[in-house]
């Protein structure tokens, strides 16, 4: 697809591209009508402005992209903690430049957009979620590395670990411990903007507890509605309140929900682990400071993320570059 110009957007509306200009920087010269004009033309062609004067020299904007739905949880928290690693042992200049979707299909395609016809970024890795299959042709095109954390997509690179796996390590750790009713507490499974990860921690919950002869029943299995400590009260006290009654929970939303799914276990007058068993997924650094301890499926978030940004760097400086997935452990701690 060709890459829409100024001058095209001034032709559409009637004006000068300076007058676009005016527009695009909101200069107090331009009437309210011009303005309405011009910016339905942006709008009509899909129009983003190249911010980097550097990249129409140098073809290179020396800035790579991450693009989340949220920068707010700890699994983006050691991603980023690991990029900026790797930045700073490489010693390159780059910048990083991070992108929120906040849950929207049509934010997260604007913002795709933005970055490949605007040329803001050398590279783009996305936490996650992916653009459309539309959008990663074009990237793919564009000769535009695309890196996606938990996901995978043809023609990225995937940097992820093996979700199935790390959940059977859980489920079958708790049935090693004579648990036969165990819950699931994780993210969406089915809908829009569904990533990767859950399904596969989903599959592997479903063969552990196939494999040990348990049966799947439905209202042990809920969503969360925030990656936090809420999110794990509220979906504790949903399965409670539907008629479930676990003697364990597998938090595959991570080890702050799983903290949460303790808290509640405990405001009513539950015991951990005695009455109730709770597996975090993560190992983050909140992991061992709860009490009790939390057990936890531990996947290297930090290594992910300087793992990711060492591949887009290598990408763009012509090195052959491979997918990579790494192996879950289960930390046993007091929790289960």
């Amino acid at each position: 697809m060709a890459r829409v110009t100024i001058n095209d957007v001034a032709k559409r509306a009637g004006v000068s591209h300076t007058t676009v200009s005016w527009v695009i920087h909101d200069d107090p010269r331009i009437t309210r009508e011009t303005k309405a004009r011009v910016l339905a033309a942006i709008g009509e062609l899909r129009y983003h402005p190249n911010l980097s004067a550097r990249s129409l020299v140098s073809g290179k904007t020396g800035v790579i992209a991450v693009v989340a739905f949220f920068f707010s949880t700890l699994f983006e928290l050691e991603i980023m903690q690991g990029v900026e690693r790797c930045l700073d042992s490489r010693s390159v200049p780059s910048n990083i430049h991070q992108y929120a979707t906040r849950g929207s299909r049509e934010r997260k395609e604007e913002i795709f957009r933005q970055i490949l016809y605007g040329r803001r970024a050398d590279a783009v890795i996305c936490l996650s979620l992916r653009p459309s299959d539309e959008l990663l042709e074009e990237f793919h095109a564009a000769g535009v590395p695309l890196v996606l954390v938990e996901e995978r997509a043809p023609g990225a690179i995937s940097v992820k670990t093996d979700n199935r796996a790390g959940a059977r390590l859980a489920v079958d750790y708790l049935v090693s411990k004579g648990r036969n009713r165990i819950a699931l507490v994780g993210d969406r499974t089915s809908g829009e903007e569904i990533g990767l990860s859950p399904q596969e921690r989903l599959q592997g919950y479903l063969e552990s507890l196939a494999s040990a002869g348990l049966p799947y029943e439905r209202q042990l299995v809920t969503d969360i509605a925030s990656f936090d400590v809420e999110g794990g009260r509220a979906a504790l006290s949903g399965i409670l309140a539907n008629g479930g009654r676990p003697d364990a929970v597998f938090s595959s939303g991570g080890d702050l929900v799983a903290l949460g799914v303790i808290a509640e276990a405990r405001a009513r007058g539950l015991r951990v682990p005695e009455d109730l068993a709770v597996i975090g997924f993560d190992d983050s650094f909140v992991a061992s400071l709860g009490t009790p301890a939390l057990t936890t499926v531990r996947q290297p978030l930090q290594e992910m993320g300087s793992t990711a940004i060492g591949l887009a760097l290598d990408s763009l400086e012509g090195r052959d570059v491979e997918d990579c997935i790494f192996e879950p452990h289960l930390v046993i701690r007091a929790s289960a």
